[in-house]
């Protein structure tokens, strides 16, 4: 069964490339590369307590199909059939073009698609057993393994609202004795209300960053964007280990230092057992 539903996110993340392939790429496009480290503290049903200490490595791509032009502000009808005076200058408006174009590339619209993916190294210590004494059958760790998670979907963007629509499926071990990974295949949802290049919040289901590909949850979000500069908030409920749900809050900022290349950085927390954190590193490119 795990193989069938890991089967099914590949066939559907190909199909969403493909689409891709024989669409206009004209439009805007941003790549995102991601790194990220963290732990978290959990517990299998029936099994040990233990920390999971990770890192990973993936990204996202997201591809806007309209390929038109972005619209400059129009020019003042001129008075009568009397020709402007060409000797006389008139200056151009640079502050509010700026402003226009710095809006333009935080607020793509219309159809998009998008992928992502990466690989996680994960390693766990016990940190308290099940049975008094610990019992090596039913106290047993899984063992230190590369795990995958990926997602593929479409959406729209409008000026106060975007939707994005989706599939997830990432691996786990679902019980602290299985000799293999599972897989696991979610819906991917996530809801924008209010401009990007403004406030705005958000309401999802699913992932809304690399790590939550193999964490994913309910969450609500906010954030803010200006010019150069994005925030987003968010937290919710979410698989914060492999086998239980806790509470995730997570802080992100970037900084565009040119109109291509946008690096930023991220902090999360989360608690099921005990408070754990988790850092990330990444740049978004808008080429």
């Amino acid at each position: 069964m795990t193989r069938r539903r890991s089967v099914l996110v590949l066939g559907l993340g190909g199909l969403m490339l493909s689409a891709i392939s024989r669409v206009a790429v004209a439009g805007p496009t941003h790549v995102e590369a991601e790194g990220y480290a963290g732990s978290s503290v959990g517990q299998w049903t029936c099994g040990p307590t233990a920390r999971a200490n990770y890192g990973g490595v993936g990204g996202n791509v997201r591809f806007y199909t309209d390929d038109r032009a972005p619209k400059r502000p129009e020019e003042e009808p001129q008075g009568g059939a009397l020709k402007p005076d060409p000797t006389e200058q008139t200056p151009e408006p640079a502050a509010e073009q700026t402003e226009t174009e710095d809006s333009l590339d935080l607020e793509p619209h219309g159809f998009s698609l998008g992928a992502g993916g990466g690989a996680e190294y994960r390693a766990y210590t016990r940190i308290a057993c099940n049975d008094t004494p610990c019992s090596a059958q039913t106290d047993a760790i899984p063992p230190t393994r590369m795990l995958g998670a990926g997602r593929a979907g479409f959406g729209y963007d409008w000026d106060y609202f975007g939707l994005r629509v989706g599939a997830l499926v990432f691996q786990r071990w679902a019980d602290n004795d299985d000799k293999s990974l599972s897989a696991t295949v979610l819906p991917d949802i996530d809801l924008r209300f209010g401009r990007r290049a403004g406030f705005h919040g958000a309401l999802g289901f699913g992932a809304y960053n690399l790590s939550t590909i193999s964490r994913p949850g309910a969450y609500l979000g906010m954030g803010y964007g200006s010019g150069p500069w994005a925030f987003d908030l968010r937290g919710g409920a979410h698989l914060t280990f492999d086998d239980q749900v806790g509470i995730r809050g997570d802080v992100s900022m970037r900084y565009a230092v040119s109109r291509v290349v946008a690096p930023g950085l991220g902090l999360a927390v989360s608690s099921a057992e005990q408070l754990s954190p988790e850092g990330r590193l990444f740049v978004v490119f808008t080429p």
